[in-house]
């Protein structure tokens, strides 16, 4: 089989939403988190959510530590890294480096979420989604029990 380079993801037939599929792909194939780089963020918001899913699953997938998100220097891209960090492996540290207060509190929400500890909430600065925080972790633990 031939070796998964970065040509794949140049050809002029795919898809933006393919191309960055195929970047998101080939940093988990090679187990590095740079190919990530490569995924814009997208304004448009026909495709942002799409892409910035994209974007935060590659470095949930590749980023092994916060470090990596460190390094990166535009702002925006970091703080996805920080997330994806966060919730690959449950670490409100990643979620307290985020700049971006709605990415911060988005952070924090899914961290609780889906790292079963309602106490997290209590890091959200918007008095309104912490409550619904809170409100959402408890309702889900109803639904479990």
């Amino acid at each position: 089989m031939e070796e998964f380079d970065i040509s794949y993801c140049k050809e002029p037939s795919l898809t933006p939403i393919e191309r960055n599929t195929c970047y998101a792909e080939l940093a988990f194939y090679k187990k590095d988190s740079t190919a990530c780089d490569k995924i814009p963020i997208e304004k448009s918001p026909s495709y942002a959510c799409s892409y910035t899913t994209i974007l935060r699953s590659c470095y949930y997938h590749t980023a092994p530590s916060i470090s990596v998100c460190d390094n990166i220097t535009e702002q925006e891209r970091k703080d996805y890294c920080y997330s994806g960090i966060a919730d690959a492996y449950n670490n409100i540290l990643a979620c307290d480096k985020i700049k971006d207060k709605e990415k911060k509190n988005d952070c924090y929400f899914f961290l609780a979420y889906h790292g079963d500890d309602a106490s997290v909430c209590d890091n959200i600065q918007d008095q309104f989604t912490k409550e619904y925080c809170i409100e959402v972790y408890n309702w889900a633990r109803e639904i479990d029990t």
